[in-house]
């Protein structure tokens, strides 16, 4: 009877030792996909530090895979995005981020871009102003004004006297 007992238990421990295996292995399997995606995520905020805006997800040289592996270790750590975000700010400075942070020198800057734009809108909507403005001023000039306009005839017989090879124009 205690053989059959100690066997039944064993045959017990195997099913649930392998139900286990089977949950854990799922369950290591669904961890990748996430921590990919956190990876990606992560790597999408960050620029190549030799590259030139090329940001961390697209580029391949050995830094940048050094940089995704590192990534990838301090996920399985344990730190949030921001942590390690953070890290890499510390070690390569704000000119990693793919998105400038919106404080200190850089509101200047923004500040800068916006001040340039608006001025030169205003400055386009003045000329523009003046431009129709002067053009109304020579429109009421001319109606004004009682010199006859030239006529079609006039023009023929002034290209006529130019052309013609006999008329001495006092220039050749």
């Amino acid at each position: 009877m205690r053989s059959t007992n100690a066997l039944s238990l064993l045959a017990a421990t195997f099913v649930a030792a392998i139900a286990f295996a089977l949950v854990a292995d799922e369950v290591r399997a669904q961890e990748p996909s996430n921590l990919d995606a956190q990876a990606l995520s992560i790597e999408k905020q960050l620029l190549c530090p030799q590259c030139t805006n090329e940001r961390l997800d697209v580029c391949n040289i050995a830094i940048c895979v050094d940089m995704r592996r590192e990534i990838r270790e301090q996920l399985i750590e344990g730190r949030n995005s921001d942590e390690i975000i953070f890290f890499f700010q510390n070690r390569y400075g704000q000119r990693i981020l793919a998105d400038i942070p919106k404080e200190g020198f850089n509101l200047v800057l923004f500040g800068w871009v916006a001040a340039s734009l608006l001025l030169m809108s205003l400055g386009g909507a003045f000329f523009l102003f003046r431009l129709r403005a002067a053009g109304r001023a020579y429109r009421a000039a001319l109606a004004t004004s009682h010199a006859p306009a030239p006529t079609p005839d006039d023009d023929d017989a002034w290209l006529d006297a130019e052309l013609d090879p006999e008329s001495d124009h006092g220039d050749r």
